[in-house]
């Protein structure tokens, strides 16, 4: 008796939504997925929320589809437009946000797809918990403290949350006082809104160069308080220590500009998660953080100078040290680069990313055979 032939599943058919948050906040990791995902035999179409969404190598060689967002009902997206742009069904909608995750909920619906999201900061799971969550949908938690609060917030969602570190490549040697010659050159990357956290830091700047260190300061960001710090900038007369560079066009410059920098600052205000910090981590930056962060990789005196934000003088006491110890920068440095090559390779995250997506389509598929012998 000839043993019956066993036909592999065919590769799973991914949608990917993005917007230009997800771009400005996770550049560097969409770019990861879409690369990786051809080595792992996925297929996959990047869906962004947008007019115009960045492509090419900024994001790698996947299919980009853009529908802009519309308020009116009748001109808003629908399940058939976006899958006649893909060509077919989608297997799995992956958002790489939970913003995200209720403009994809009707369209997995309708597709009997598998929904699935990022989930990367604690902002991220109080948009969850405001959500209903009749249609299973799948989680992926980047931290282990994500997926526990995640977990206690809805027990009924236990086998259907994934913990998978985010991962990017890492430079062979820290940036951090490597030409010992040159003025250090300190970054701060977080958004320019109110309570930001870098009036903070240009006062603390204030005190150093009054003490007569040595520092330039680049702020790599935008927003609505810029010309506002500009004025305080002017004020604390730093003009000729301070630059407003604004926002990298792309994680790529962003990470270009790491490589030139030997520190990273961020400040106490509340901000969503960035992949900025573990780029500079990655680029072997030492990093200075208030000791509220929930970031598991900043560890005091290991990866990270941690300071006591609640505490005026802080920041200026945590920085001005490490301005006058390079060893310990250094030191600081290397620890940083170690744990993201250790913890957080993206080669890492793309294959257990890559093994969730065939997964859930076995499930998917077999839950559906399932259904049909039942209903025969």
């Amino acid at each position: 008796m000839s043993k019956a032939t066993v036909i592999p599943p065919s590769p799973p058919n991914v949608a990917l939504l993005v917007d230009m948050d997800v771009y400005v906040r996770l550049g560097s990791i969409v770019r990861h997925i879409c690369v990786g995902m051809m080595d792992e035999g996925v297929r996959l179409t990047v869906i962004a929320r947008a007019e115009k969404y960045p492509s090419g190598e900024s994001i790698g060689p996947s299919r980009v589809i853009c529908f802009p967002q519309h308020r009116l009902p009748w001109r808003r997206t629908t399940p058939d437009a976006i899958r006649e742009a893909i060509g077919a069904r989608p297997d799995i909608v992956h958002t790489l946000s939970t913003e995200l995750m209720s403009w994809a909920r009707p369209f997995a619906a309708e597709w009997n797809s598998v929904l699935l999201t990022h989930v990367t900061d604690p902002d991220e799971i109080r948009r969850l918990g405001k959500m209903p969550l009749q249609m299973p949908a799948h989680v992926v938690a980047t931290t282990d403290a994500l997926h526990h609060r995640i977990t206690t917030l809805a027990p009924q969602m236990a086998n259907r949350v994934h913990t998978i570190p985010l991962g990017m490549p890492c430079e062979k040697e820290p940036a951090c006082l490597a030409r010992p010659e040159r003025v250090p050159a300190v970054v701060v990357t977080v958004p320019l809104v109110r309570r930001c956290g870098v009036e903070t830091v240009l006062l603390a700047m204030r005190d150093i160069v009054n003490q007569g260190q040595e520092a330039q300061l680049f702020v790599l960001a935008d927003g609505p308080m810029l010309w506002a710090l500009r004025r305080q900038a002017e004020q604390l007369e730093l003009r000729p220590y301070v630059t407003f560079a604004g926002r990298m066009s792309d994680w790529g410059a962003q990470r270009e500009a790491m490589r030139g920098g030997d520190f990273l600052i961020i400040p106490s205000g509340g901000e969503r998660y960035s992949i900025s910090t573990m780029t500079a981590m990655a680029a072997g930056l030492a990093v200075i953080a208030p000791t509220t962060t929930e970031a598991p990789y900043l560890i005091d005196g290991q990866t990270a100078s941690l300071y006591p934000p609640d505490k005026p003088d802080g920041l200026r006491d945590c920085w001005k040290a490490l301005l006058d110890d390079h060893t310990r920068a250094r030191r600081l440095a290397h620890g940083g680069l170690d744990y993201i090559r250790s913890h957080h390779q993206a080669s890492a995250m793309v294959t257990a990313l890559g093994k969730l997506y065939r997964e859930l389509n076995e499930a998917r598929l077999a839950s559906a055979a399932t259904t049909t012998a039942t209903v025969s």
